[in-house]
C-alpha cells in the first residue's frame, strides 16, 4: 500500500450544521439539527453513537453538562416527510456525503430553566469521540399550538 493510499484511508468525516432550532412535542422541549457529513476517506466510515453535549448554567449560577441521546421517534416541525431522518448507526461510503435531521430531548433539571451555553453533537467513529458539529445559539420554533 502507497503512503497516499494510507493517508487517504486516515481521513476523517467534515460535517456541517445547516440548521438549528428548539421546539415544544406533546409539552416536552426537543432541538432539532440539520446536518450534513461528508466521509472525506477512502473507505467506509461509521458513527454507530451520536450524543448530544450541552453545557448549561441554572438561575443560581451553577454550572453543568448534560449528555443526550438522540430521539429517534421524533421529527422537528414543519419538515417535509421526504427530508432524511438520521439514525444510528450511520453508514457513509467513501467521499460521500449524507444529510439529514437529528432530534434530541432537552434536558431537564429538577423543573429549573436552563440556559444551555453550548450544544455539541458528539460521535464515536473507530472507537473515539469526535465533535461533529457545536452551535451556541438556536432559535426557537413556535409548534405546540399545531400540535393539536
Amino acid at each position: 500500500m502507497s503512503e497516499q493510499e494510507h493517508d487517504e484511508k486516515l481521513r476523517e468525516l467534515k460535517a456541517y450544521l445547516i440548521d438549528g432550532f428548539t421546539f415544544l412535542k406533546n409539552g416536552k422541549s426537543y432541538c432539532g439539527f440539520a446536518l450534513s457529513i461528508t466521509n472525506l476517506s477512502s473507505v467506509t466510515k461509521s458513527l454507530p453513537i451520536i450524543e448530544l453535549q450541552v453545557e448549561y448554567t441554572v438561575g443560581s449560577g451553577e454550572t453543568g453538562k448534560a449528555i443526550l441521546n438522540c430521539e429517534i421517534d421524533i421529527s422537528p416541525p414543519y419538515i417535509k416527510p421526504e427530508y432524511q431522518k438520521l439514525t444510528t448507526p450511520i453508514n457513509i461510503p467513501s467521499k460521500e456525503t449524507v444529510s439529514g435531521w437529528i432530534t434530541f430531548r432537552k434536558p431537564i433539571i429538577k423543573n429549573m430553566d436552563l440556559n444551555i451555553k453550548e450544544y455539541k453533537i458528539i460521535g464515536m467513529c473507530n472507537e473515539k469521540r469526535i465533535e461533529i458539529v457545536s452551535a451556541y445559539l438556536l432559535r426557537c420554533i413556535s409548534n405546540e399550538k399545531d400540535e393539536g
